[in-house]
């Protein structure tokens, strides 16, 4: 009965689908009317029933509805990046010029869920029931903690509101000093659903930042590159993988947003601004799964996940970085697939699926899975079957390396051995923050209210050290030896972390922000298991002082202790306090001060200067400016944003060029510059007035009350 009904809900939803965009295309009349069913039906089939059908059609076995659903979000995305290959590469050997038209998507997903529904029909009633999916019940209660937990993204999606249209943070500040407190609540009952609240909590951190920076537009730095060769694919038809440029490398993008966008008739600012955080968004239930698995401590695990949540890369970084969102909801899947063991066939797809999204993720995991297959082959363990072998390493590297030897003209690459190049030319300079992005962050001068936040953050680092010392010192005594792959892993990348901080250029590229971020997908559950460590060790310290000082159990204090410093964790980091002590440099996502990001006028601006330039002839304008030409022409930023050096511009037009001044600079007289270095670049403001003996010889064509635009002769 439930196999009969899922068919036909399947069979449904295509047809719903087909009929809304066959409507839409032959009355224009109707696609507000189909818009609602096509909608829902292709998210559906998109985001989630792909990769239900083959969970069946694998029989993979598991126990509750939070795996059932990430793992089918998982792997539909993967199956839509592997039909959308097909459609890429193949599609044109057939005479196809267009290949990324609603047509030909439309057919291509139609065949595919088609195949699925047969395979789904033939092998589930074959197949031995003690290995089919367990059917998951849904329990239907709902306490006040949960209602708690559910208005916290209402909440946070109307603070955003709020905040853009009055420039007034307080509704946002609530919801972080709310945010803030749930790790007491985790703490003092379990009478609620965990997962469903860790979900809740990132979501409301997500909604704040990606329409709390910028209601109704991206924002950012690298999705604009993002988004400017998405709509190249759609405008072309296809994909143009030759074409030699860093934002022209990933499926993730290229593939998977120009899919979303025709399939859910939907704009590409819309996709990333919903539909990728929204896939970002379940990255923490992934990780609360796997720790749980790892740690068996559900409040443990629970605080692992919020030390990787509180931090500005997660909740706002990420989300203006397309392609890294994809790769990690994949790195997180990776890590479920090592701690649970799930079937081989997914943990090879989920690999291959990262290798194809992120460069950077991939080129991490790949030399650390090669360490991993290394250090195996050397030591024999009795009793222990290893999860990845050296197929499945060899694999990785080689879809990982042939992919980004090909795709954008071979840019990311070049990229990888210029960076191994250039790291080993300056190996002499380690330690050297002239040269390390990391090191020039721990030593650089800062406000008192960061360097507080800097000294928080580095505790919670010797905490993560404390932790993975006593982890592997209880690997080295123990008989039987579990998730070993696991904890390979997080050496290697807890090396990652030093070697941003030492080895020259090694964490610029990548950012060591980013960096960092990455790595703590692995070494979050060791702060806690740290704080553990170190109540262990503080208690000892007493102990042989008072010997009637009476003994608390560790794990009680470590939870407490960790709740504790999890609610000042996130208050620094989150930037209430630095709102609070009016730090003179304000988070961008609590205060509407100079950024990424644009007002409707200086966007209809710059769109306007995009349909009427000449082709040949470069914009020139402030950092943050330029982001929005390469976001509608694809111009690279980096010899067209204002640089400087001992108070001058370095780098003004010579030739017939246009000059692009936006509101803050009109209003305030101050131009946005940049002052050039190897670890990390300072933005200082210069006078306006030191242009103007050069604008006397250009003509102004454009001016409004938040934009002005000259052009130079």
């Amino acid at each position: 009965m439930r196999k009969r009904l899922l068919v036909m809900f399947t069979l449904a939803l295509v047809v719903g689908l087909d009929l809304s965009v066959l409507l839409a295309s032959l009355y224009d009349s109707l696609i507000s009317m189909a818009y609602p069913l096509r909608l829902f039906s292709g998210a559906i089939l998109l985001l989630f029933l792909q990769g239900y059908l083959l969970l069946k059609v694998l029989n993979i076995k598991l126990h509750n509805l939070s795996e059932t659903l990430f793992l089918s979000i998982g792997i539909s995305i993967s199956i839509t990046l592997l039909w959308g290959l097909f459609i890429e590469f193949v599609l044109p050997l057939l005479g196809v010029t267009s290949p990324f038209s609603i047509r030909y998507v439309m057919l291509v997903l139609n065949i595919t869920i088609v195949i699925l529904l047969l395979f789904f029909c033939i092998l589930d009633g074959h197949t031995n029931p003690a290995h089919r999916v367990i059917s998951i019940k849904i329990k239907l209660t709902f306490n006040y903690l949960d209602l708690f937990f559910v208005l916290l993204p209402i909440l946070s999606l109307l603070s955003a509101y709020y905040f853009n249209i009055s420039h007034n943070n307080i509704g946002l500040l609530v919801v972080y000093i709310v945010i803030s407190i749930t790790p007491l609540i985790f703490l003092v009952t379990d009478a609620f659903n965990y997962t469903l609240a860790l979900w809740l909590i990132s979501l409301s951190l997500i909604l704040s930042t990606t329409f709390g920076i910028s209601w109704n537009y991206i924002w950012g730095y690298d999705i604009n590159g993002e988004y400017h060769w998405a709509k190249s694919v759609l405008m072309n038809g296809f994909w143009n993988i030759n074409e030699y440029n860093q934002y022209n490398v990933v499926a993730s993008v290229n593939i998977l947003a120009p899919i979303y966008s025709l399939v859910l008739n939907k704009s590409l600012i819309w996709i990333f601004k919903l539909v990728y955080p929204f896939l970002l968004s379940f990255v923490p239930v992934v990780l609360y799964v796997s720790y749980l698995k790892l740690l068996r401590d559900k409040r443990m695990a629970v605080f692992s996940v919020l030390f990787f949540m509180f931090i500005p890369a997660f909740f706002v970084n990420m989300l203006a970085l397309a392609r890294q969102m994809i790769a990690e909801l994949y790195l997180s899947l990776i890590i479920y697939s090592i701690v649970t063991r799930l079937d081989k066939k997914l943990f090879l797809l989920f690999i291959v699926s990262l290798a194809i999204s992120h460069y950077g993720t991939a080129y991490l995991l790949m030399f650390a899975l090669l360490v991993l297959a290394v250090v195996f082959s050397f030591i024999k363990l009795k009793f222990y079957k290893k999860y990845i072998d050296s197929k499945s390493v060899a694999l990785f590297w080689i879809i990982t390396l042939l992919w980004y030897m090909y795709t954008g003209g071979g840019f990311q690459f070049r990229n990888l051995t210029n960076i191994v190049y250039q790291t080993f030319s300056y190996i002499q300079y380690l330690f050297n923050p002239q040269y390390s992005q990391g090191l020039s962050l721990l030593v650089g001068k800062l406000t008192p209210i960061r360097q507080i936040a800097k000294w928080i953050n580095l505790l919670a680092l010797i905490f993560i050290l404390l932790g993975m010392l006593r982890v592997l010192y209880q690997l080295f005594y123990a008989d039987k030896k579990h998730n070993l792959e696991f904890y390979g892993l997080s050496i290697v990348f807890l090396m990652y972390d030093l070697a941003g901080i030492a080895v020259p250029f090694f964490s610029n590229r990548l950012n060591t922000a980013r960096l960092y971020q990455i790595t703590l997908f692995f070494l979050a559950p060791y702060f806690v298991i740290g704080i553990l460590c170190f109540i262990s060790l503080f208690r000892t310290i007493i102990l042989r002082k008072r010997k009637q000082y009476k003994a608390i159990k560790s794990r009680v204090n470590s939870l407490k202790l960790s709740a504790v410093f999890l609610i000042i964790y996130f208050l620094f980091n989150s930037g209430i306090m630095m709102v609070v002590a009016n730090d003179p440099k304000p988070p961008m996502w609590l205060t509407k001060s100079v950024g990424p990001y644009w007002t409707s006028p200086e966007i209809v601006g710059a769109g306007w200067l995009a349909l009427h330039k000449q082709i040949e002839l470069r914009v020139y304008s402030d950092q943050y400016s330029s982001l929005l030409f390469l976001n509608l022409l694809g111009q690279p930023i980096g010899k067209v944003y204002f640089k400087c050096r001992h108070g001058v511009i370095i780098n003004l037009p010579v030739a017939k060029a246009y000059v692009y001044f936006n509101s803050f600079e009109i209003n305030y007289k101050k131009i946005v510059c940049v002052l050039p270095s190897t670890s990390i670049s300072l933005t200082i403001y210069l006078p306006m007035a030191q242009l103007m003996p050069y604008l006397l010889h250009a003509q102004k064509i454009y001016s409004s009350t938040a934009v002005y635009i000259y052009y130079t002769r």
